[in-house]
C-alpha cells in the first residue's frame, strides 16, 4: 500500500507537468492531423443539421483521440482533443457574421473596435448540475434521457427537433462511456507495474455501470465532466459547484464504512485540486464552500478539511468562492484570512443575502436563488436551473461620458460611435445627454446579443451540459435553445470610477467654476493633456470616488441605477432576460488602450478603473472610506455580479488581531449591502524587489481582477499599478 498512498509530495513535480507533457499513448488513437481533418469534414456535412454534426464530432474525438494516463496520479481523463471544436465553431461564427448577420456586424464594427461596447456569444460560463451527475452517473443520465424521450413520444410531443436532441445526447453519452472504458483498459495494462492503476481501473469501470459509490469515483466523475465538457464539447465549465455539499455524502459514507481514512481522503483532495492548477486553466476554475447549511456540523467539518488541504498546496488555481451567511463560523473565515495573509489570494467572499435578492429581482424563485453558485469570477447563477451567459457584453461608461461631451464623437478614433446629442450648455443637459448615450450603448449591445442568440443552436449545441439540466431533458431542448428553466444574458458596465470622477470634474470645470467650455475640454483631452499639466494636476486633486464623499458616491450610484434600468429584465432571444454586472476583469485593459484621455486626469491608453474600486491610488482616505463608497450601491440591481477589491499592508493584519480586523471589514461591507469582496495584502517594498529580481519571487501571488496569477508573470504596467496601490495604503 505504500506504493499507492502518501506519494503526493514525492510525485508533485511530475503532477505539475501533467498537462505540459506530450506523452499521449501512440496506440490509443489516431494522429492529431487525421483527427482534425476528419472533424472538419464532418463540420462541412451540409446534409445533416449542425447539431448532428456537433454530436458526430464530439463522439469521434471521444472514440478516436489519443489519451494519456499518469501512473502516479489518481485521475484519468486527459484527451488530445486539440481544441478542435473551438476551431470549428469559429468557422461557423465567421460564416454567420459574414453572411446572415453581415449588415449588423459591419454597422457595429467600428464601435466594437473602439470599445464603446462589445457583445458576443457566451458558451463559456456554465456549471453543470453536478448533483445530478453524482446522483445518477452517466448510465443514470442515459436512462433519464430515454425515459423523457419515451414520455414525450407517448404524449405525442416528440417532434423532429426534440427527437434530434435526445438522439444526439444519447450518442454523446454512450461515447463518454466508450472513452472511460478506453482509459480503464489502459489502466489495466499499467497495473502490473503500478498497483495504483488497479484502483483507478476499478473506479473507471464502476462509472460505466452506475453512479459513483465513493469519493474517488465522485472526484473522477467531476473531473471527467469538467475536462470533457469544456474541451471536447467546447462548453466551458466555470464552476465546480459547492464542493463541500457535493462531496460530503461520499466523505461521510467512506469514513463510516472504512473505505478510506481521513488521511487518504486528504491525499485524494490534493491530487484532485492540484490537477486544476497543473492544467493552467485561463482565469482559474472556481469552486464554492459555505453558505446556507443543510447538512449540520459535518458540512462545516468537511469544508474546514477542504480549506486546510487547499491552503497546504500553495497554488493559484482552483480559486475559492466563500459564501457568507448568518451562520458562517468565524473559525472558517479565520482559516481563509490566514491563507490570504500567507500569500494565497485565491478567495472571494460573497454575501448570500444580497446575491439571493439580486437573482430574485430577475425572476428566479427564492429557493433556487438560495442554491446559487458563482460562475467564473463572481457572477451568481441559480445552480442546476440557469444558463446565465454572464459575459455576453460590456459597455464603457467613460466612453458614454465622453460622447455626452462631444455629441457622440469618439476622441480616440474620431468616429461617430455614440448617438448624436446636442453639446450640453448646462449640467442637467450634460446628464441628459449622458443617459442618452448609456441607453444607446446598452441598446446596441443587447441588439447584437439577441441577433446572435437566434443562431445559438447553429453555433453551439451542448449535449453533455444540457443532459445534466432537468428542464432541458424534460423539454427535449438544448441549453442554448432555451431549454433550461432560466436562460439569461448579460451586459457589464465598466470603468465606473473613471466615469464618476470625470462627471464630477466636468461639473466643476465647465458648469460650476466655468474654467473651460465643453469644446475646450474636448480639445485638451484629444491632446492627451499635453500643455495642460497644471490643469491635470488640479483635476487629480478634485474629490474622487472611493473616499466616502456623498456627492461623488451619489454620481456612481446614479450611473449604476440608470444602467440597471437599461439592462435588467430586458427580454433576450432565448426566453430569458438580461442581467447587469459591474465587474471589469481584464476588459479594463483592452477598453482603456483605445480610450482617449478622460476628464478625471487619466491619460490616453491607460487602463480603466477596476471593478468597483477607485481609480488607482485615488482612495486617499483609507479602506473604511473605500468600503463606505462601494457600500452606497444597491447591489440587488447587479444580478450579474460586482466585486470590491481591497489592498492592505501586511502590518495592518498581523496575527489574530489581523483576522479580527479582516472579519470586521467583510461583515461591515456586507451589512452595508455589499455583494462580494476580495483582498490583496502587499508590502510595496516586496513588490519592487520582485519586479527587479523576478527569479527570487517566482511564487509571489496576486489577485488579478477575478483570478490569481504570479506577480512576476504580469506586465510592468500592471505591476506598477499594484505597487502604486500598495504604496497608497501605507
Amino acid at each position: 500500500m505504500n506504493e499507492i498512498w502518501n506519494t503526493f509530495e514525492k510525485n508533485k513535480s511530475i503532477l505539475k507537468e501533467e498537462f505540459n507533457r506530450r506523452d499521449f499513448i501512440k496506440s490509443s488513437g489516431i494522429p492529431v492531423a487525421l483527427l482534425e481533418k476528419s472533424c472538419f469534414e464532418m463540420a462541412k456535412d451540409n446534409s445533416i443539421s449542425i447539431r448532428r454534426r456537433k454530436a458526430n464530432i464530439t463522439s469521434f474525438i471521444m472514440e478516436n483521440a489519443k489519451i494519456s494516463l499518469l501512473c502516479c496520479g489518481w485521475f484519468a481523463d486527459r484527451v488530445n482533443h486539440h481544441s478542435i471544436f473551438a476551431k470549428v465553431r469559429k468557422i461557423w461564427q465567421t460564416e454567420l457574421l459574414t453572411g446572415e448577420l453581415k449588415e449588423l456586424h459591419q454597422s457595429q464594427k467600428r464601435q466594437i473596435k473602439d470599445r464603446a461596447f462589445v457583445s458576443d456569444v457566451d458558451f463559456g460560463h456554465t456549471c453543470p448540475d453536478f448533483e445530478a451527475v453524482l446522483e445518477l452517473g452517466i448510465p443514470g443520465i442515459i436512462k433519464r434521457l430515454e425515459q423523457s424521450r419515451n414520455s414525450l413520444s407517448l404524449a405525442g410531443k416528440l417532434d423532429k427537433e426534440k427527437a434530434e436532441f435526445f438522439e444526439t445526447a444519447l450518442q454523446v453519452h454512450h461515447s463518454m462511456i466508450t472513452l472511460i472504458i478506453r482509459f480503464a483498459n489502459q489502466a489495466n495494462s499499467l497495473s502490473k507495474k503500478h498497483p495504483k492503476m488497479r484502483l483507478v481501473e476499478k473506479a473507471l469501470l464502476n462509472l460505466t455501470k452506475g453512479a459513483p459509490s465513493d469519493i474517488l469515483e465522485a472526484m473522477q466523475l467531476l473531473s471527467i465532466y469538467f475536462f470533457w465538457q469544456s474541451y471536447i464539447e467546447g462548453t466551458i465549465v466555470r464552476s465546480l459547484g459547492r464542493l463541500d455539499e457535493l462531496l460530503l455524502p461520499f466523505y461521510e459514507k467512506d469514513l463510516k464504512n472504512g473505505k478510506y481514512s481521513k488521511e487518504q481522503i486528504v491525499e485524494l483532495l490534493k491530487h484532485f485540486m492540484y490537477r486544476f492548477y497543473a492544467a493552467n486553466i485561463i482565469a482559474n476554475v472556481p469552486f464554492a464552500i459555505g453558505g446556507k447549511n443543510n447538512n449540520s456540523n459535518n458540512r462545516d467539518e468537511f469544508a474546514s478539511l477542504i480549506l486546510d488541504t487547499y491552503s497546504s498546496l500553495d497554488i493559484i488555481s482552483p480559486k475559492l468562492h466563500i459564501r457568507i451567511c448568518e451562520n458562517t463560523e468565524n473559525s472558517c473565515l479565520d482559516k481563509v484570512f490566514s491563507s490570504i495573509k500567507a500569500g494565497n489570494n485565491s478567495f472571494v467572499f460573497t454575501n448570500d443575502n444580497i446575491v439571493i435578492s439580486a437573482l430574485q429581482n430577475i425572476g428566479i424563485e427564492k429557493e433556487e436563488a438560495e442554491n446559487y453558485v458563482m460562475i467564473g469570477c463572481y457572477e451568481p447563477a441559480a445552480f442546476k436551473k440557469e444558463v446565465p451567459c454572464t459575459c455576453n457584453g460590456q459597455i464603457s461608461l467613460p466612453k458614454a461620458v465622453e460622447y455626452a461631451l462631444t455629441g457622440g464623437v469618439d476622441l480616440f478614433s474620431g468616429r461617430e460611435n455614440g448617438v448624436k446629442t446636442p453639446i450640453p450648455k448646462t449640467y442637467d443637459e450634460f446628464i441628459a445627454a449622458l443617459k442618452t448615450q448609456i441607453k444607446y450603448l446598452c441598446d446596441i449591445a443587447i441588439k447584437r446579443v439577441c441577433a446572435l442568440e437566434e443562431h445559438y443552436l447553429s453555433l453551439h449545441s451542448s449535449s453533455i451540459f444540457s443532459a445534466t439540466l432537468e428542464e432541458c431533458v424534460l423539454n427535449g431542448m438544448d441549453a442554448y435553445e432555451g431549454g433550461a428553466k432560466y436562460n439569461n444574458s448579460s451586459v457589464c458596465a465598466i470603468g465606473l470610477a473613471n466615469a464618476t470622477d470625470s462627471i464630477f470634474a466636468i461639473k466643476t470645470l465647465i458648469f460650476e467654476d466655468k474654467i473651460l467650455t465643453s469644446k475646450e475640454l474636448c480639445k485638451i483631452l484629444k491632446a492627451n493633456w499635453v500643455g495642460y499639466e497644471k490643469l491635470r494636476l488640479k483635476v487629480k486633486k478634485l474629490p474622487k470616488y472611493g473616499n466616502n464623499i456623498a456627492k461623488i458616491d451619489a454620481i456612481a450610484n446614479d450611473l449604476l441605477v440608470f444602467s440597471a434600468q437599461c439592462i435588467n429584465n430586458i427580454p433576450n432571444a432565448r426566453g430569458g432576460v438580461f442581467r447587469l454586472g459591474a465587474f471589469s476583469i481584464d476588459w479594463r485593459e483592452t477598453f482603456g488602450k483605445v480610450t482617449a484621455a478622460s476628464a478625471d486626469g487619466r491619460l490616453k491608453g491607460e487602463y480603466l478603473s477596476k471593478n468597483l474600486s477607485s481609480s488607482v491610488a485615488m482612495d486617499k482616505e483609507g479602506v473604511t472610506a473605500m468600503i463606505s463608497s462601494a457600500g452606497a450601491f444597491d447591489y440587488k440591481k447587479l444580478p450579474d455580479g460586482a466585486v470590491l477589491d481591497i489592498v492592505l499592508h501586511p502590518s495592518s493584519v498581523k496575527g489574530k488581531a489581523g483576522n479580527t480586523a479582516m472579519r470586521a471589514l467583510v461583515k461591515t461591507y456586507f451589512k452595508m449591502g455589499g455583494m462580494a469582496i476580495q483582498f490583496n495584502i502587499f508590502d510595496p517594498s516586496v513588490l519592487k524587489k520582485a519586479q527587479k529580481e523576478p527569479e527570487k519571487y517566482a511564487t509571489l501571488q496576486v489577485r488579478l481582477c477575478g483570478w490569481n496569477v504570479y506577480f512576476t508573470d504580469l506586465s510592468k504596467e500592471v505591476q506598477d499599478e499594484f505597487i502604486l496601490q500598495a504604496e497608497n495604503n501605507l
